[in-house]
């Protein structure tokens, strides 16, 4: 995966060819293309080659006259490719300045030559003819293609397995299996002479996982296509070094072994001691593959996610894959920028650096990732506003890929475009309308990693009464909706104007964070019907303990917070409950935050730290920090909560929704929010 991004020039793509069964998917797509010249290219852009074209009619007696289009005529009447090979045709038409210039590509035959947007590749051996065809006045012009056989050529391959990323977690792990190199390329570790077992060990100065192969100990190398011609060992540096290693076939020398051999066993000499073998290259010959950067050339959203599901990628056990040999160009809007930050330890070394940024058209949604360096540097840092507008508008080309089993473009390069004509509607592409309860259960589907991240499909609800909103200094304001008897919690962004109290439809994506279902919305509009729905909280509330709702949410004593159940998280999630417990002010960092519990705790009545209140003592943290993260000065301004409240074992009533907050030691920890009518209850009047 490359590590950089590069701006493309307007439409370039580089397109290297499609296979037979990729064709075969876009036979009847590329019969009626869609593409078009738009008036205003210029000739000096990457890769179109046509002439540059006019403005359009000639002024004269006082109104615009229209040109019509005479003919067409290609730069070439016949092309030889390769399978595989491309070329750019182009076109001239006549006059040049012309008013529609528009045209449309096809092809005779989808199975011998594809053609997108004038670029012919060659598929499987045949003749087929490539026309363009004017949109005023229908003229045409073809090219005959002439597709033979592309031979495959060899080429040098070299991989390396390094032994302290095969995520072992304790020393002295035995090599009892078979370890891939590569997928071509296996090792096996055996026992031999030796009475010791070839083990996993961790190095005392280099802290990391070696291999440690014992004296009599035997390792072999097998390469199941092509004759493995190098391999190169590099040992450790506190290595003893005093057992020598030989090679059945080859040459052996100190650490490099040359020849040409699908198999080779290496054996570790001496009569005691070992060596340390930190990692192993093997380089080998193979072949080019057939298929290989294949370019799917410019497709519909609904196009893509179609491919991928009938062609799915090869994942890893969390859903996550990609094929950098499938390559794909969508033009849509950046919708929403979702960050989707992972645990290093779950997904690897470079996967906490991807952000999200969800594309939409006509047809569709889907997923695009690329790498974030820095604000500006990549299509998630380009994605500046979170606005679900016309103005995030992107080409963007990328490897197709899954992200927890949804369809997604591993992003490798992209351009904006003010004139790229896209349009879309949220309540076209959403896959249902549901309640909330509907919400919940889609949820429970969602794909999430470790650390209760995922993204699932686009919902559809309506007539939700908006009764509470909170806003950041980056201008996203987060909306929490009702039904009468659940709640959900809504990330909008930019809004300029939405009233508590009023009923609106939503239209957004699920998202899971911290295995709490929120909706990123991608359309909010205000009902027609303007009747309010009654919340009666005092009617709807779960009443129910502290201790108690600790229980559904996952016991905070969990080691592995995986085994929490999802669906109880999800089904109670959003639900309106009401206890009655005890206040706790909790100090930290020089702010104070109010808590309540089941009992009334005495520790001076200001506990120190939020983790150490919330895990140890069963405090249950306020959300609304606007009011309860607040300074010692502050926190006394309101003497009537604090003394009769924090101060004195008086119990007291609250009405609010959980969730999740974060994970403190593989801990699930849970605040709650209050319901608005609670905290202006609790305000002092003037």
């Amino acid at each position: 995966m490359k590590n950089k991004l590069f701006l493309l020039p307007f439409l370039s793509l580089a397109l290297t060819g499609c296979s037979l069964e990729d064709l075969k998917f876009w036979e009847q797509k590329e019969s009626t293309p869609q593409n078009e010249q738009k008036e205003g290219e210029k000739q000096g852009e990457e890769g179109s080659g046509e002439e540059e074209q006019g403005g359009g009619g000639e002024q004269g007696g006082g109104g615009e006259t229209t040109v019509a289009v005479k003919g067409i005529t290609l730069n070439k009447t016949t092309l030889a490719l390769e399978e595989l090979q491309s070329e750019k045709l182009t076109y001239t038409i006549d006059p040049s300045n012309a008013t529609n210039k528009k045209v449309e590509w096809s092809t005779s035959d989808g199975s011998v030559a594809s053609v997108v947007d004038g670029l012919v590749t060659g598929v499987n051996p045949g003749t087929a003819s490539i026309s363009v065809k004017t949109e005023d006045g229908n003229k045409t012009s073809s090219c005959t293609v002439t597709v033979s056989k592309k031979e495959s050529q060899p080429k040098t391959i070299s991989s390396t397995l390094v032994f302290n990323d095969l995520g072992y977690t304790k020393d002295d792990t035995e090599y009892t299996k078979p370890i891939a190199v590569d997928e071509n390329i296996s090792l096996v570790f055996a026992q031999g002479e030796s009475t010791l077992v070839p083990a996993c060990y961790k190095g005392s100065k280099t802290k990391k996982y070696e291999a440690r192969a014992y004296w009599g100990n035997t390792f072999t190398i097998t390469s199941k296509d092509g004759a493995i011609k190098e391999v190169v060992l590099t040992f450790s540096t506190d290595n003893p070094g005093v057992n020598p290693i030989t090679s059945d076939v080859g040459e052996f020398d100190t650490d490099t072994w040359a020849g040409s051999a699908n198999t080779i066993i290496f054996t570790v000499g001496g009569t005691s001691g070992h060596r340390r073998i930190s990692s192993i290259k093997v380089t080998y010959e193979g072949e080019v593959d057939p298929t290989e950067d294949i370019n799917l050339g410019i497709k519909t959203i609904a196009e893509v996610r179609e491919y991928i599901a009938d062609h799915p990628v090869t994942k890893n056990a969390y859903g996550n894959g990609v094929n950098e040999h499938r390559t794909v160009t969508i033009k849509g809007f950046a919708l929403a920028k979702i960050n989707l930050e992972k645990s290093k330890a779950a997904y690897g070394l470079d996967v906490s650096e991807f952000g999200k940024v969800i594309m939409a058209d006509a047809t569709g949604y889907i997923g695009a990732a690329s790498k974030v360096s820095g604000e500006g540097d990549t299509l998630f840092g380009k994605v500046s506003s979170y606005a679900c507008t016309d103005t995030a508008r992107y080409i963007v080309t990328g490897y197709i890929s899954e992200y927890l089993g949804h369809p997604e473009i591993m992003v490798t390069s992209f351009t904006w475009d003010k004139d790229l004509d896209v349009t879309w509607s949220p309540s076209v592409i959403s896959e249902a309308t549901v309640d909330i309860e509907g919400f919940y259960s889609h949820a429970k589907d969602v794909y999430y990693n470790c650390a209760g991240h995922g993204y699932g499909e686009v919902l559809t609800l309506n007539k939700l009464k908006l009764y509470y909103t909170e806003a950041d200094g980056q201008g996203k304001r987060y909306c929490n909706f009702t039904d009468g008897s659940k709640n959900i919690r809504v990330n909008a962004f930019n809004l300029s104007s939405i009233s508590e109290g009023k009923n609106y439809d939503i239209t957004g994506i699920i998202s899971i964070k911290n295995l709490s279902p929120i909706i990123v919305a991608f359309e909010i509009k205000q009902s027609s019907d303007q009747t309010v729905i009654p919340f009666e909280y005092e009617t709807s509330a779960t009443d129910i303990s502290i201790l108690d709702l600790k229980k559904i949410h996952g016991s905070q004593d969990d080691v592995d917070t995986r085994t929490v159940k999802f669906d109880d998280v999800i089904g109670a999630y959003g639900t309106v409950y009401k206890t009655t417990g005890y206040l706790t002010a909790v100090e930290q960092s020089g702010k104070y935050y109010i808590g309540i519990s089941d009992s009334y705790i005495d520790r001076d009545h200001l506990i120190s730290g939020k983790d150490n209140a919330m895990a140890n003592y069963g405090i249950s943290l306020f959300k609304n920090e606007d009011f309860w993260n607040t300074t010692e000065e502050e926190l006394y301004k309101y003497n009537p909560l604090f003394d009769d409240y924090v101060l004195e074992d008086k119990p007291i009533t609250v009405y609010y929704i959980v969730r999740q907050q974060r994970y403190v030691s593989d801990k699930p920890l849970w605040e709650i929010l209050l319901l608005p009518d609670f905290l202006e209850s609790m305000l002092p009047t003037e």
